[in-house]
């Protein structure tokens, strides 16, 4: 998954979040060695314009010894994306003047939802910088090791500080022992010197989560879509308020 990202996929529409996201693509592709494919979907067979326009995308490229494909797809933009997923989807956000609907509306969620790769959903307003700091959220899932482990081969490329962030709604024994297991399983089964651990006592996960990316500066925050009825709720508005969409770039996991 993550520590083996050689295809990146951007869906773009030519809007000002695409072109951030671009951005984004680019500096990723670039560290990670990998190609990059940029991606329209349209419902009618007439692409002139649709055809300008990504030849004006890719003129405005300065990074010359990267891999990078256009297409452009008739049909369905979800099934469109998720046939061309590659390893990695990059997609932009609308931002603050319209929380909740993300590039091609409801579109982004659905990928979220439903992508067998990662899902890197990046703020309109937030221009690209190194993930100097990532935040993992953790609920201790059994594969959440192997998840932190390929997230540190991927954070070694941006020279990053790794949090793994539980939060918990209650402070109690179980609580305790289940975030000392994993922190010891952790730094004995991965060799990664920036990794730090943090508990959180919050009733309220977007409570939390909002409460520690104020404390701590983030670049990056990591979630796994293992259920997918607690991370539907995060793609739902009333939580978008609450949460990071607006504040900085998230990178949803698949459960599998």
């Amino acid at each position: 998954m993550l520590d083996n990202i050689k295809e990146i996929l951007l869906p773009t529409d030519f809007s000002k979040p695409a072109q951030n996201a671009l951005q984004y693509a680019l500096e990723i592709a670039d560290k990670c060695d990998a190609d990059l494919s940029i991606m329209h979907s349209v419902k009618q067979p007439y692409t002139y314009g649709s055809e300008t326009m990504m030849e004006e995308l890719i003129s405005q490229n300065r990074y010359s010894d990267l891999s990078i494909t256009t297409s452009i797809e008739l049909g369905s933009t979800v099934p469109n994306i998720l046939e061309s997923s590659g390893d990695l989807i990059i997609m932009g956000s609308t931002g603050k003047s319209n929380i909740g609907k993300m590039l091609f509306g409801s579109i982004s969620s659905d990928i979220m939802l439903q992508s067998p790769v990662p899902v890197l959903v990046v703020p309109a307003d937030q221009p690209y910088s190194d993930f100097s700091h990532m935040t993992f959220a953790t609920d201790f899932h059994n594969r959440n090791l192997e998840i932190l482990h390929q997230l540190t081969k991927w954070a070694e490329l941006f020279n990053a500080k790794i949090t793994v962030l539980h939060i918990a709604a209650e402070d109690n024994l179980e609580t305790k022992a289940k975030f000392r297991g994993f922190k010891e399983i952790a730094n004995e089964e991965i060799s990664y010197s920036q990794l730090n651990f943090r508990l959180l006592i919050e009733k309220d996960f977007y409570t939390g989560i909002s409460a520690f990316l104020d404390d701590e500066a983030n670049e990056l925050i990591v979630m796994t879509r293992r259920q997918k009825t607690f991370f539907q709720s995060l793609v739902e508005e009333e939580h978008i308020q609450k949460t990071v969409y607006t504040k900085m770039p998230i990178l949803v996991l698949p459960e599998e």
